[in-house]
Formats: C-alpha cells, sequence, structure tokens
C-alpha cells in the first residue's frame, strides 16, 4: 500500500478505504455503465433504506417510459407511500424530506428538464393508418415534394423576457416583472422540400394598429388579420386558404415548371374549415387536394424541483 499512496500522492489511510470500499466502488461503476446512475464523479453513499430506494428508482423510470411528467414532490410522495409497506415495523423512521429527494436525485443521476414539444400526446394508434393512406394519395396523384404542404399555427408571447438572467456577485436574488400575456398568432406554410415558403399569417387584435398609420398592410413581409382574441378563426383560416394560399402556390409550382397540383396537410383544429376537408376540387384551374390529420395533440404543461 505504500508504493501505491506515493505512485498517486494519496494516504495510506485513503488507499485502504479504497480497497475496503472495493465492493461498492465496482457495484457503482457497473450502474455507471448501465445508464442508470450520475456520470459525474462522486462520493459514494449508500441509502439507508435500500429496499425503498431501488423501488421508487424502479417507479421513476417506468412512469417515464410512459413519459410521465414527474416531480420532485412527487417522489417524495412516492417515497412516503411505499415506506410502510416496505418497513412495517418502522413507521416513523422516514420523512422523504428534501435532503432525502437531493441524495436520491444525486445517486440515480436524476436532473429536471423542461417539457419539449407534444409528440407524447399523439394518439399514436392513428399514425400509421394515415401513413399509409397519405402515400398512397401521394402514389396516386403522382406527387412530388415539391408539391407537398403542411401548415401549422403557435402562440407568440412577443413580449415575454427570459426567466433566466446574469447578476453581479453582490445580487442575491433576481427579482422579476409581472410576465406581459400580449400574445400573436402566427402560422407558417411550406412544402416538403423547403424550395417553396409562404410569408408567415400573423394574426394580431387591432385591425389598424396605431403603428401602422400610413403604411398599406399589403406592403408587410407577412399576411396581416385581425382577430378580437388574436386567434385563428374558420373566416381568416379560409380567407387565407383561397385568396393567399392557392395563387401563391400555383404561381411557384408553375415557375418551377411542376404540374398544378397540390397537397396541403393540416391538423385537425376546429379553425380548420370543412370546405378544405379531404376534398379534391379544381380552384381557379389549379387541382388541390387538402386532407387533415387526425393525431391529437392536447395542451401540456412541465414542472420539477
Amino acid at each position: 500500500m505504500s508504493s501505491i499512496a506515493i505512485k498517486f500522492g494519496i494516504g495510506k489511510s485513503t488507499v485502504s478505504d479504497i480497497v475496503k470500499s472495493k465492493a461498492k466502488l465496482e457495484e457503482f461503476q457497473t450502474e455507471i455503465d448501465d445508464g442508470d446512475c450520475t456520470k459525474k464523479p462522486r462520493v459514494v453513499r449508500k441509502s439507508d433504506f435500500p429496499e425503498l430506494d431501488r423501488a421508487v428508482y424502479l417507479w421513476f423510470v417506468h412512469q417515464r417510459c410512459k413519459g410521465t411528467p414527474i416531480s420532485g414532490p412527487l417522489l417524495s410522495a412516492k417515497a412516503l407511500q411505499l415506506y410502510p409497506r416496505l418497513y412495517p415495523d418502522n413507521p416513523a423512521d422516514f420523512k422523504a424530506g428534501t435532503g432525502w429527494l437531493r441524495r436520491f436525485k444525486d445517486r440515480h443521476g436524476v436532473r429536471c428538464l423542461s417539457l419539449q414539444g407534444e409528440s407524447l400526446s399523439a394518439a399514436m394508434m392513428d399514425v400509421e393508418p394515415f401513413r399509409e393512406k397519405f402515400l398512397k394519395l401521394v402514389e396516386e396523384q403522382g406527387l412530388t415534394r415539391h408539391q407537398m404542404f403542411n401548415c401549422d399555427e403557435s402562440g407568440l408571447y412577443w413580449k415575454l423576457m427570459p426567466n433566466k438572467t446574469l447578476v453581479t456577485s453582490r445580487e442575491k436574488e433576481a427579482k422579476a416583472f409581472k410576465k406581459p400575456k400580449d400574445r400573436v398568432t402566427i402560422m407558417a406554410c411550406a412544402n416538403a422540400s423547403g424550395s417553396i415558403k409562404l410569408p408567415l399569417l400573423f394574426i394580431h387584435k387591432a385591425l389598424n394598429p396605431r403603428c401602422f398609420k400610413h403604411i398599406d398592410k399589403n406592403d408587410l413581409p407577412v399576411h396581416y388579420y385581425a382577430q378580437k382574441s388574436s386567434w385563428m378563426d374558420s373566416y381568416i383560416f379560409k380567407e387565407w386558404f383561397l385568396n393567399r394560399f392557392v395563387p401563391l402556390c400555383r404561381n411557384a409550382l408553375r415557375e418551377k415548371g411542376l404540374p398544378e397540383r397540390a397537397l396541403l396537410v393540416l391538423d385537425n383544429s376546429p379553425a380548420h374549415p370543412d370546405i378544405v376537408s379531404n376534398i379534391y376540387r379544381w380552384i381557379d384551374n389549379m387541382s388541390l387536394l387538402a386532407t387533415q390529420h387526425y393525431i391529437r395533440y392536447p395542451t401540456h404543461g412541465s414542472g420539477c424541483s
């Protein structure tokens, strides 16, 4: 041990502790290799309640495999629920406080992430039937990627400030202003190849904002519309579809020397009227097929501690 201590510049007692902890260190390394533990080197500290620790972690992994959002308080609540079942003889020895939660997350490499997107909310049983129907439709109509379009709306909180900031060493906290709720709706539309991108559709509350005085809204780089709640509605979508999408799409395909035939894929929003749902029509001498996909995306939220 003396030669090892000299070689690595550590004390003999440290070498002795490492040798005594060989089994624990090997177990810890196995957990890292399996991807079930943090990769950051740290002091190995076993749980005082190993059966509970394993049970809570197995439950946590199972819930995350289903995409269920899990917060810190929810982990603590689950631990309190499982404890009396695993340790019926010691019902009052476990609190599942912030210290336990911090050590649990350290042992298993659990961290907090913001939820992104809505992919887990989709009705996945609808994906394959729609895919087969879509591919059959494309083959029947002889469409290329240049002729397949998709559009989708999104809310933009244009006054919202970042929720994090850099501070000086003297600042103990970072106070914030009230979050503004000013919102507009934008909708993007492009073809599958990315060669045709229509101007953004922009929906504001005001029909004639003061800042647009003496400005022709037709000269704006967006298609400007107004709605009292700045939401998309069927009237706006129909007007955009017939008077914006159809002529722009037709001209773009004509410039590329492609047949004036296009496919527009929509979601099943109530704002998308039936006039463009599952139809095959001639509009201004242009063959247009519009189809909706019914893969639902409900609202979502996030939070953890």
